[in-house]
């Protein structure tokens, strides 16, 4: 199955390069699309791009995907470079798992942002740091039940959130839910 998406990939950008015109498309060019909001563009430079820039391609093609609300076709981007991911593309996956119901497999990826980079930033939108990786791994906790962890991710973000336990997984989980809607969902 891995195999055939990866080739599926591969033919996908060979055939959408093929017959473009001459057209000259860069990396900095993608990143640029990307950074300006043009995602769609973004995105097919960037398939264009994969045969010959590989991880960094791909990984703009996962984020592009993820701002034009796929997560599978980000899940299935980000899948294809798993052994050679880098802090941006476990970012971006950790997104991507998240918002498709997989939060076991999204803490993973979260956390080794953060392991990677305590001070995440992605290079082309700055709004998306550290913080969005942390509210990640609050949310993974909570859609987990684990609700000492998920409060202990909320300190982070917000240090002065005073909640104690209640041990009523009903009460702990609305509030702490509320609390995750108050700070925001990650960009």
């Amino acid at each position: 199955m891995f195999r055939k998406l990866v080739l599926s990939l591969i033919a996908f950008a060979l055939m959408s390069g093929c017959g473009g015109g001459g057209k000259k498309v860069s990396i900095t060019k993608a990143n640029a699309k990307f950074t300006n909001g043009d995602y769609s563009t973004a995105l097919e430079n960037y398939i264009d791009l994969i045969p010959s820039q590989g991880v960094p391609a791909v990984v703009g093609a996962g984020w592009c995907s993820l701002r034009l609300n796929n997560s599978s076709q980000a899940d299935s981007f980000f899948t294809t470079i798993a052994g050679s991911i880098t802090p941006e593309g476990n970012a971006g996956w950790s997104f991507a798992l998240w918002a498709l119901n997989n939060p076991t497999t999204a803490l993973a990826k979260a956390n080794a942002v953060l392991a990677a980079d305590a001070n995440f930033s992605f290079s082309l939108d700055p709004r998306i740091d550290k913080d969005d990786i942390v509210w990640i791994q609050a949310a993974c906790y909570l859609q987990m039940a684990d609700y000492t962890n998920c409060l202990a991710k909320i300190k982070v973000l917000e240090p002065s959130y005073s909640y104690t336990l209640s041990g009523n997984n009903y009460t702990d989980s609305t509030t702490l839910l509320a609390k995750l809607q108050s700070l925001g969902a990650a960009s």
